[in-house]
């Protein structure tokens, strides 16, 4: 028996990096879990929970035109801000509406509101919903249509008329607008309205309505004719309707018997119109929990549903198939039959069925339905007597035509393993939904392996580095509660609180994907993840910081827990390639790809147990006021430890194959005349660094599709844009872990909707081959022809019209430094301009970063949910990763406008932003104090943003660069500091130039020069002209800089200004002598430079500088050689340099000139021998000359000492050394003695 990995910790975790989320691991090609996400966010009503109130029942759609574009729907009880008594029977109802809930980046972040027509919506859709006078609504399943659709199905109900509805809302992708107002119908999914297909009475419950569309051509249909207005402007749309099936449950009868009925209907006017219902369920007294599905090869449609055992029926599962699109079906054949569950022999086989206790959540083992590619039905539901001990399992059955099933079979019956390898096999699963999408059938469910137990992390032994599978950590999972001493009260026939007194249940998600067959084989991966840390207790142990436990009482007043009926997981309906219309179905694996999904569940995770743990005394988040349910009644005021108690959320998250590839704004047209950017946004999402290569497959009419730029002409006048030479179609990339990198795609064409497909494929590395069986994807540029022209988004700059202009400008924060034992540095970058841009981070590094720091990079898009504190609402964070780079590397502050495109390293950090749209910037420094990081972040660093394509009405086709407001000022060393010797002035004198972000020179820039960090604190100080305004080239120049401190000291220079890092020099010394003299000076005015001098013993160790005096007769500048040789003048060369001087015409007057050297490795007491050449002269200069000087200590020294040992021998020309002088004194100053 093949065990599953639970999950394991990976790179992003290292020294508890950018979240505190556990992420799940995958082979390539298995299914990878993302960042789960609560979906639930804003603190305003409608547009947020206010309240914390409870979400549950979710379901969820992916746009046929954008497949970033998401939209879900589910339970939402916003609105309640009074402790009222809500009901649960026979269905959710009581107090709840519908939300809607949408995303447009992958789920990455969510926005909601509520449906329209909900009791206190005055809005112009609310006042003429069909369902304005209903008070409650529930039961959403929302599912996608071709060119955009959305169709979303529920039910509403008014107690005091009896009346209730079985409804269909319809929306539409515009795909048109990068943000927009949700609350407002700003945005670019369009609510068009809803439509009634059955209307009940007093005698009659409408319930569980079930949801399914069809492809255009799959039946007779109409055309969908729409029109919504969109920025004021009116945007029509018309194309073939796909027919939209829906099947929904009738109760009728009394308490003491109960019938229910299934009924179904279709429309073939997108949803505007329904026919006629038809029954399904003859023959079957109980019915419930119906589900749809469509053949996409050959429009047959498929319901089934679940039969309770009643007067002479049993429990089964039933399913009946249309093939004339939804007229007729044949009678109900049943697929599975099973006992009702019996308490004397509870490990039997029996559908996992359990109600609502006051410690158990109601569930009911619905089926689920998916269909291939090839016409295959997949039908799943919940199942005892299969596990250990009887537990429940998912069980699968499937079909080539409806009637000739499989035998059934588990989908996951195997144990879970922690990293340690302790296995876990007991627990029941349940609730199962699937789906089918290129090429792969997904299950999701809920699993209960878990339960009792929680996570404990380790680090690998080869930490920090990880370990061979990419794992930094490992999860050992203890049982905790009754599990290690009573496992039996723990794991019972039914998820049951009761008799548990130290530890709820808790509940997980788990995802499996199988490849299309008749008995599959899946492989699995934990859905859940948790934030998890140290308990701020003191301790140091990693351990899990939540759980989702299922049967927390928040309903019925706080008596009883509710769960939902279902979770949902779907990918894209329809593929979205170049060549085929958003209408052909998304079943298969050609081209090659890494299909995505998404999956929503319902999570108790965010709830606070009431302080006083009575459940019944909730009270919301706030200071009371009237109330938004019933503005007659007062909201009454928050109780500390009681406003958490009914937050119950929906999540999601996107589920990989390892490798991501999307494009943030998919669709905008082409244009001969202007040069389009489209973000190329690639994720890895494995426990391993990888290398993509991006492949332009084919180029749009009459221009072109490059990844590097073609020039902007905007003019006047304005020409078409000049096509790069070449044009780019291909690039390679390296990506980190856990981590993506962003690129931009330029486009020109003279077919507006050309459509342009990247194909991505892992490689060994860059410039390397493609991996066979690697991780490969596509994205698709334009994908349909019927979506409308680009509007503004909401903020786009002023005078500025998406349709002609695309501004790409970024702009940055200052940064808000955090605490301990990690630092970070948090920068907020906004994309300002008015479409989605990619973006390159250049870390600007001025000087010496703390030798014992560790750095990351981390990019994230900003993201939070509503949380209460003390009473408080507040927001909490819940950023998704973007980017992230162990190890980043740092530039100098030259070349800022460089995008970077073609750089393929790891450490190139990129990201993409929407317009508006606010990512986080994060420096880590691990191993740094708060302290430190401050310093090294206001004086050593800063992020520089480039948008990665320059603004389209930029002549200059420079790319935008934004850095820090606090870093508007950059300065650059441009004549660095020499040693010197103490007390005297660094010659050349120092120059620092100011600059702004483009490289321009700011002239009238005040900077100030300061002694480094480099020695102690102490050592040295500066003195002379410290304080300096540039000119109009940006220099500003010090003359006269001395430093006095302890010789041999490294040290740097430090110049600063307002509003700028600080920059620091390169390391110099200064040195204190000594000077060497023979004999008391007599007179002279200096000696030809022919003759040369020696030092028969040398006192130190190296030779760094010489400083001589020269005089002429002629004046100008001099340049002159000075070479070292060891012993004799043909002895081995030590080192030769040159110094420039320019001399007055006056043989008295003597002028120093510094011969530098690098340092030269001497022998102590080693005769060094000294020759002096002129390299060039003045014009007019006398033969011989210049001379240097023989001249007193006092006579050019001033008050230094002068020393007269050892002895300096002026030699004759270039004789041997000799043991007498020449002349009567040489003066010379030797550097790097000690």
């Amino acid at each position: 028996m093949r065990t599953k990995s639970i999950r394991c910790l990976d790179r992003l975790l290292l020294a508890l990096a950018f979240t505190t989320l556990i992420y799940a691991t995958a082979g390539a090609q298995g299914p990878t879990p993302g960042q789960n996400i609560n979906m639930v966010s804003g603190t305003t009503f409608p547009g947020g929970d206010p309240f914390l109130q409870r979400q549950n029942e979710p379901s969820i759609a992916v746009s046929t035109r954008n497949p970033l574009h998401l939209l879900a729907g589910a339970n939402d009880y916003r609105t309640v801000d009074l402790p009222l008594t809500d009901q649960l029977s026979p269905e959710l109802a009581g107090n709840a509406w519908l939300g809607m809930f949408k995303s447009f980046d992958g789920g990455a972040t969510w926005r909601s509101t509520l449906l329209p027509g909900f009791p206190q919506d005055q809005s112009s859709f609310g006042l003429s919903s069909p369902l304005k006078g209903q008070t409650t609504a529930s039961d959403a399943v929302v599912r996608a249509g071709p060119n955009g659709l959305f169709f979303y199905s529920g039910i509403a109900s008014n107690p005091n008329t009896k009346q209730g509805v079985v409804f269909v809302a319809r929306f539409i992708d515009l795909n048109n607008k990068e943000n927009g107002n949700i609350v407002q119908n700003g945005d670019p999914i369009k609510y068009l309205g809803e439509g009634v297909v059955r209307t009940g009475n007093t005698g009659q419950f409408l319930d569980k309505p079930w949801l399914a569309v069809g492809l255009p051509g799959s039946t007779t249909a109409g055309t969908c004719s729409i029109q919504v207005s969109a920025n004021g402007t009116t945007v029509t749309q018309s194309f073939p309707a796909p027919p939209v099936y829906l099947a929904w449950t009738e109760f009728v009868g009394n308490d003491n018997m109960i019938r229910t009925k299934l009924y179904f209907s279709r429309s073939l006017d997108c949803g505007v119109t329904w026919g006629n219902p038809t029954k399904l369920s003859e023959g079957y007294p109980v019915n419930q929990g119906s589900t749809v599905g469509v053949d996409p090869s050959t429009g047959y449609v498929y319901v089934a549903w679940r039969t309770f055992a009643a007067a002479s029926s049993l429990d089964s599962i039933n399913i009946v198939k249309s093939t004339d699109g939804g007229q007729t079906f044949n009678k109900g054949i049943t697929v599975v039959t099973l006992p009702s569950y019996d308490p004397n022999n509870p490990t039997a086989p029996t559908f996992f069925d359990q109600g609502t206790t006051n410690t158990s959540f109601r569930t009911n083992a619905f089926p689920a339905m998916a269909i291939d590619g090839s016409g295959r039905i997949y039908l799943a539901w919940s199942q005892r007597g299969i596990g250990p001990n009887g537990d429940a399992r998912i069980m699968m059955k499937t079909s080539l035509d409806g009637f000739n099933w499989s035998p059934a079979f588990p989908v996951d019956n195997g144990p879970l393993t922690d990293d340690k390898g302790n296995m876990f096999p007991r627990g029941h699963q349940l609730m199962p939904q699937i789906t089918f999408v290129g090429g792969k059938l997904f299950v999701l469910y809920y699993d209960l392996r878990l339960d009792h137990t929680r996570g404990f992390f380790d680090t690998v032994l080869t930490f920090p580095a990880p370990d061979t599978q990419g794992r930094f950590f490992l999860e050992t999972r203890p049982p905790e509660g009754e599990l290690p001493g009573s496992p039996g009260v723990v794991f019972t026939p039914f998820i049951d609180d009761f008799g548990l007194t130290q530890r709820r249940h808790t509940i997980d998600v788990v995802v499996a994907q199988a490849s299309p067959g008749d008995m599959p084989a899946f492989s699995t991966a934990r859905v859940s993840q948790y934030r998890f840390g140290t308990l701020g207790d003191g301790s140091s142990t990693l351990e899990q910081l939540q759980v989702d436990p299922p049967n927390l009482p928040m309903f019925r007043g706080g008596t009883v827990p509710f769960f939902g009926d279902y979770i949902d997981i779907a990918g894209p309906m329809s593929q979205t390639m170049s060549g085929l219309s958003s209408a052909t179905p998304n079943t298969t694996g050609t081209p090659p790809t890494s299909p995505v999904v998404y999956a929503t569940w319902t999570s108790d995770q965010d709830v606070r147990p009431p302080a006083n743990g009575n459940w019944t005394q909730y009270t919301p988040v706030g200071p009371g006021g009237q109330s938004i349910f019933d503005p007659t009644q007062s909201r009454p005021a928050c109780v500390s430890g009681n406003e958490g108690s009914r937050n119950q959320n929906i999540y999601s998250s996107r589920i990989t194959q390892g490798l991501a590839v999307s494009s943030p704004q998919n669709s905008k047209p082409l244009s001969a005349s202007l040069q389009r950017e489209f973000v190329i946004f690639v994720q890895n999402f494995t426990n391993s660094d990888k290398s993509f290569r991006l492949t332009i497959a084919n180029q749009p009419t009459g221009g072109y599709a490059s990844f590097t730029p073609g020039t902007n002409n905007p003019g006047p006048p304005p020409m078409p844009p000049t096509p790069p030479a070449p044009v780019v179609s291909m690039l390679d990339v390296s990506v980190a872990a856990h981590s993506g990198i962003s690129r931009p795609l330029f486009a020109v064409s003279t077919n507006t909707t050309a459509s342009i497909t990247v194909n991505v494929g892992e490689i060994t590395a860059p410039m390397g081959s493609l991996v066979s069986g690697g991780l490969s994807s596509f994205v698709v540029l334009n994908p349909d022809p019927t979506s409308p022209a680009l509007i503004n988004p909401d903020g786009a700059p002023s005078g500025t019209d998406i349709a002609t202009l695309e501004i790409y400008n970024p702009n940055i924060s200052n940064p808000n430094i955090s605490n301990t034992p990690v630092s970070d540095a948090t920068y907020t970058v906004t994309n300002t301009g008015n479409t989605s841009t990619s973006y390159h981070i250049k870390l600007v590094k001025t000087g010496n970063l703390p030798g014992n720091a560790q750095f990351q990079l981390a990019i994230n898009k900003a993201y939070s949910t509503p949380v209460g504190l003390n009473c408080e609402l507040r927001q909490e964070d819940a950023n998704t990763l973007l980017t992230n780079i162990v190890n980043p590397s740092f530039e100098s502050p030259a070349n800022f406008s460089d995008p970077n495109i073609s750089n393929p390293n790891i450490s190139n950090a990129t990201f993409e932003l929407a317009p508006g749209e606010t990512g986080l910037v994060t420096l880590r420094g691990n191993n740094v104090d708060v302290s430190t990081m401050t310093t090294i972040v206001s004086t050593l660093v800063a992020p520089v943003v480039v948008a990665q394509a320059a603004n389209t009405n930029d002549p200059t086709n420079t790319p935008t660069v934004a850095v820090p407001p606090s870093t508007s000022t950059f300065l650059i060393f441009v004549t660095q500091p020499s040693n010197s010797i103490v007390g005297e002035a660094i010659v050349p004198p120092v120059q620092v130039k100011a600059q702004d972000n483009t490289g321009a020179a700011l002239p009238s820039v005040s900077i100030t020069l300061g002694i480094g960090s480099q020695p102690l604190p102490g050592s040295g100080t500066l003195s002379g002209t410290t304080t300096a305004t540039t000119d109009g080239t940006g220099v500003a120049t010090f003359p006269g800089l001395t430093v006095n401190g302890n010789t041999g000291t490294a040290f740097t220079l430090v110049a600063s200004a307002p509003n700028a890092l600080f920059v620091n020099s390169i390391p110099f010394s200064v040195f204190a002598g000594p000077v060497i003299l023979v004999n008391a000076a007599p007179g002279g005015v200096g000696d030809e430079i022919s003759r040369g001098f020696y030092l028969p013993s040398y006192p130190g160790t190296q030779l760094r500088q010489v400083r001589l005096y020269f005089s002429a007769d002629t004046g100008g500048a001099y340049t002159l050689s000075l070479s070292a040789r060891s012993s004799t003048y043909g002895g081995t060369l030590l080192g030769t340099t040159t110094s420039t001087v320019t001399l007055a015409a006056n043989r008295a007057t003597f002028t120093s000139a510094d011969f530098n050297f690098s340092p030269i490795a001497i022998a102590p007491g080693s005769t060094v021998t000294f020759a002096i050449g002129l390299v060039s002269a003045p014009a007019g200069a006398v033969a011989g000359q210049p001379f240097y000087d023989t001249g007193p200590c006092s006579a050019f020294l001033g008050d230094m000492a002068c020393s007269v040992s050892p002895n300096v021998i002026e030699t004759e020309g270039t004789t041997l050394p000799l043991d007498t002088f020449r002349r009567g004194s040489v003066a010379v100053r030797i550097l790097g003695l000690p």
